[in-house]
């Protein structure tokens, strides 16, 4: 497409949910290719190739542009206060002479309607987890301790206090304590149900939804609306996130409040600045950081995300990023000395591992599992480098364009989970997933694709039907009904039932999953790798001390 310099002649809309943003990609292609062409003798004319200002002017521009127009364009459309935009120091006329765009309705044009459809999308996706949630709980005893803590809270007793003797030569099973910010969030539940599994998966599904909402707050701001819209659809109906509503972990509170922290860091840098209006929103958004922090300490990278943001992108550090922090660390201490401390997690680390390729080699498969189909593993992993690729050229352009704290967050928080010992599975990758594919969603936008409208279609469109089909065949293999295994199975029932009536008191039980035996019955439970010739856990004629055998029976 051929420009004469310094006027802009727009043919094609290449979003067609959002003409401001799809202007503003138009316009930058069509400088950056502008700057390319010039010869190497004429003189620069006040900064063409000042990429960094120039994706900034361009971002108002299309901002204005979408405002000025209130969602539609047609030929031969007047921009009001827009109709000459200087760009370092050059002048661009905007003259509208054809669009070829999808009309949206009306109705769906107002901010109100729009967030009304994602209200609904988001209830719609509540519902399709309230359709897959499974009677009973797995294994994984995590969540016993989490509510052991809740009991404590909701029955005055010290937190602590949870009948679990942590074993030093083991930390892996989970520290003697965990963070309070799912239990205190569970107490309620707990002093009005008491021990409820369905009342306490429905506040683990309402976090989720609130994470969702959340979510499209953070980024609706960077993307379109049918972008944004398609972010949510995508992420919440993930088969991750369906058999994570079905457990009671930390991992969706936490994202809940993650998001609401970067919601709320995004909001307070938008404020003037040395105003207290931008002052108290960063405390606020420090508070926020510390609730994140309370439910999972990976929270706390948003801190040092924000400040290098500050330091790489604005060349300083402002009195209300270092307020932030100063009230996160107060907030942190407080928690330290009264409930959680995390020096038990230093037990993990262990030196004579590789951990940074273990890690990133598990983690890249997990990466391809997002994208399972539940039948052919290439096909997955096909999906999975597409979408990596385009995530790659996305970051690569913000962080040479547009650096925010998602680029900072997203460097700090993958180089923690790569070097930590040991590794936790996906759920570790929940934070970065929104990004991921908001990045992927961001390198559809790159100059090259938008000079090539067809190819970027095609790549957009084909990458949205593959991950639908893909979802739709994960979902046929996804079981129904009761749990085969877990602490509501009959014969788990019956181990439990045996240890309430039979063990004394006093008795140390030495079982495998000790957390989730804890809840049961209270008695002082750890865990120990002894082994039979058989390979179970066997019993021990140690006084004192029960060993539970977990055997198959004849």
């Amino acid at each position: 497409m051929l420009f004469e310099p310094g006027t802009v002649t727009v043919k094609d809309m290449l979003w067609l949910s959002d003409p401001g943003v799809a202007l503003c990609c138009q316009f930058r292609a069509f400088m950056l290719d502008l700057a390319a062409r010039r010869s190497p003798r004429q003189p620069d004319r006040g900064g063409f190739r000042g990429h960094a200002k120039l994706a900034i002017g361009l971002a108002k521009l299309g901002a204005s542009l979408a405002r000025a127009t209130s969602g539609g364009l047609d030929a031969g459309t007047s921009i009001p206060r827009c109709s000459r935009w200087q760009v370092g120091g050059a002048g661009v006329s905007i003259k509208v002479v054809g669009v070829q765009s999808m009309r949206i309705p009306p109705a769906l044009q107002t901010p109100a309607a729009r967030r009304l459809l994602v209200a609904g999308l988001i209830v719609l996706i509540g519902l399709v987890h309230v359709v897959f949630w499974r009677a009973g709980h797995v294994w994984g005893d995590d969540f016993a301790q989490y509510i052991l803590h809740a009991k404590n809270l909701a029955e005055g007793k010290p937190y602590e206090a949870i009948g679990y003797l942590y074993n030093p030569n083991y930390p892996a099973i989970g520290p003697p304590t965990y963070p309070p910010g799912l239990p205190i969030l569970l107490a309620p539940i707990y002093g009005l149900f008491g021990l409820n599994l369905p009342a306490m998966k429905t506040l683990i599904l309402v976090s989720f939804l609130l994470f969702l909402g959340a979510m499209y707050a953070c980024f609706r701001r960077e993307l379109s609306f049918g972008e944004a819209f398609g972010m949510v659809a995508l992420v919440g109906l993930n088969h991750f996130f369906l058999d994570d509503t079905n457990a009671i972990t930390s991992d969706l509170p936490f994202l809940a409040l993650f998001y609401a922290a970067i919601l709320a860091i995004q909001k307070a840098e938008a404020l003037p600045l040395r105003t207290w209006q931008r002052f108290v929103g960063f405390v606020a958004a420090a508070v926020i950081v510390y609730a994140a922090y309370a439910t999972r300490s990976l929270g706390a990278l948003l801190i040092p995300a924000l400040l290098l943001k500050e330091f790489l992108g604005d060349r300083r550090i402002t009195a209300s990023a270092l307020a932030a922090t100063a009230v996160f660390a107060a907030l942190a201490l407080v928690q330290a000395m009264a409930w959680h401390s995390d020096r038990h997690y230093l037990d993990q680390i262990d030196t004579g591992r590789m951990a940074l390729v273990f890690n990133a080699f598990r983690y890249a498969t997990r990466v391809g599992a997002f994208c399972s189909n539940g039948y052919l593993k290439p096909v997955a992993a096909a999906i999975a480098l597409v979408v990596t690729w385009l995530a790659a050229i996305g970051f690569i352009d913000r962080v040479r364009h547009k650096l925010s704290i998602l680029e900072t967050l997203s460097v700090i928080y993958l180089s923690v989970i790569l070097a930590w010992p040991s590794y936790q599975g996906q759920r570790y990758l929940y934070p970065l997933v929104p990004i991921y594919v908001f990045y992927a969603m961001w390198g559809l936008r790159h100059p090259w694709l938008a000079q090539r409208v067809q190819v970027q279609r095609a790549l957009a469109w084909g990458l949205a039907a593959a991950i639908a089909l893909s979802y739709a065949a994960c979902y046929t293999t996804i079981a129904r009904g009761p749990l085969a295994e877990g602490v509501a199975k009959r014969e788990s029932q019956e181990l439990f039932a045996f240890i309430r009536e039979q063990t004394e008191p006093d008795a140390v039980i030495v079982f495998i999953k000790p957390r989730a035996m804890a809840s049961v019955r209270r008695r002082p439970i750890t865990w120990c790798a002894r082994t039979g010739s058989s390979g179970t856990t066997c019993g021990t004629s140690e006084p004192g001390m029960w060993w539970p055998c977990a055997t198959t029976r004849p």
